[in-house]
């Protein structure tokens, strides 16, 4: 007969604690114990509760903790954040070897059993035990059964087959450990005066193509594309003297913001009113002052007479109107590809793919 100790923590947090019973197995390298309850206490929000498990037989290492949930008659079913189990075996004055079981989790009465590894984390090709080899497997097989992949439309990333953030659960819906609020998110609105006494000059407009919400179109040219006809004479005018468009372009600094993208994208309906969408070539100079100021804009990608070139020495309200066409498609290419694609939809692959495929004792979710 072997003697264990189990000591189960309850996370810090004004909802983490729970009126629920409590089973505790130990599962060793040679057999598991009877489940053991924690029934007369309840878990509160920080607190740490201590069982004794008794095994009829040697258990050999303890590899595994199964935690299971249950409700009590005349309390509410509540969800419990686990911080941690730790298991002590011996006793009788001697020293007691601990192992270390982190949980930081919450467990439902409607997850069944949970079972709980050490914290030394692995790949696949570490492991030595058959017993956690399997118990990795099940785990994978769990997972891909609730994280199953849905084709949302085609010609866009797959994403997970739930209709809401329900079925995710607590451990997925909730990734905030705790409220507050997000100071930096409004510092933006003390920059507001500065912005509405510049927001039309070239300069500003340079500014926000480098440190605006999205830097990731504007790249370094040495050559024009064939569908952006300028020439020396009509830039020189914003050019230093005795240069040229060829000399900058070899100096490199032009720069060229190309909404192609966007070419052929049906624009939206609003209250009845059909809406329009450019797709331009906007071309930007790097200038001694260490300014990038536009110097070029093309509001469509099909050259010729109902698409001119608008120069910075046009009539003022056309070259203000021009830029912010660019900067309307610039808008619509940050929401659509920076924000929505590569954020949410690639992101979500991602995390899907780790989910189904790397238990959570690989390293990958120790990362961050």
């Amino acid at each position: 007969m072997e003697v264990y100790v189990v000591t189960l923590r309850t996370a810090q947090g004004p909802r983490s604690g729970t009126y629920c019973t409590v089973l505790v197995t130990l599962i060793g390298t040679s057999g598991e114990s009877q489940p053991v309850s924690l029934e007369r206490e309840h878990l509160i929000s920080g607190s740490a509760h201590t069982i004794t498990v008794t095994a009829e037989r040697p258990l050999g290492a303890v590899v595994l903790v199964r935690l299971r949930l249950q409700t009590q008659p005349g309390f509410p079913d509540l969800d419990w954040h686990c911080q941690d189990v730790e298991v002590g075996a011996g006793g009788g004055g001697k020293e007691r070897q601990v192992d270390h079981f982190p949980c930081n989790k919450w467990l439902r009465t409607a997850d069944g059993d949970i079972e709980l590894r050490n914290g030394q984390v692995c790949t696949v090709n570490s492991e030595t035990l058959q017993i956690l080899k399997d118990h990795r497997m099940r785990e994978i097989k769990n997972k891909q059964q609730h994280f199953r992949w849905r084709t949302f439309a085609q010609g866009v990333p797959n994403c997970v087959d739930m209709d809401s953030l329900k079925p995710l659960g607590p451990n997925l819906s909730y990734t905030r450990q705790s409220p507050g609020t997000e100071l930096q998110y409004l510092r933006g609105f003390a920059d507001r005066a500065y912005v509405q006494a510049h927001w039309s000059e070239d300069s500003f407009f340079g500014y926000q193509c480098l440190n605006g919400c999205n830097p990731m179109m504007i790249s370094q040219v040495h050559s024009l594309p064939p569908n952006l006809p300028v020439t020396t004479d009509m830039l020189r005018p914003f050019l230093p003297q005795a240069s040229s468009l060829e000399l900058e372009l070899e100096r490199g600094t032009l720069f060229l913001l190309d909404y192609k993208v966007v070419e052929g994208v049906p624009p939206n309906t609003v209250n009845g009113q059909q809406q329009y969408l450019a797709a331009p070539l906007c071309l930007l100079y790097y200038n001694q002052q260490g300014e990038l100021k536009p110097i070029a804009i093309q509001l469509q990608q099909t050259p010729g007479p109902e698409n001119p070139v608008f120069l910075p020495s046009d009539p003022e309200p056309d070259w203000l109107l021009a830029k912010m066409w660019v900067r309307c498609a610039d808008f619509q290419c940050h929401q659509l590809i920076s924000h929505f694609l590569v954020t949410h939809l690639l992101g979500e692959v991602y995390c899907t793919a780790t989910l189904r495929q790397l238990p959570e004792i690989h390293p990958l979710h120790q990362v961050g």
